[in-house]
């Protein structure tokens, strides 16, 4: 069974609902499941997403511009 891993991020959401559209198809395609917490960063939603490591990883360097380096860094533990 592959382990789960949580991680919260900023998301920009609710600006353009094509946007939005699009990036839940990707969060589903990639079996991300995401939950939109009640607090906000720099006017943004914070956003935990729950998968596995490589999709997590994928996730943050397509969508969200992470380097390796920034993920080595911040969630080492996606990167065992």
């Amino acid at each position: 069974m592959m382990k789960e891993f949580k991680i919260k991020l900023t998301t920009v959401m609710g600006e353009d609902d094509l946007t939005d559209s699009l990036f839940l198809q990707y969060l589903d395609e990639y079996s991300i499941s995401y939950k939109i917490l009640d607090e906000k960063e720099l006017g943004y939603p914070v956003v935990e997403y729950t998968s596995g490591p490589i999709s997590l990883r994928n996730m943050m360097m397509e969508r969200f511009g992470f380097e390796r380096e920034d993920i080595s860094e911040n969630y080492p533990f996606l990167l065992d």
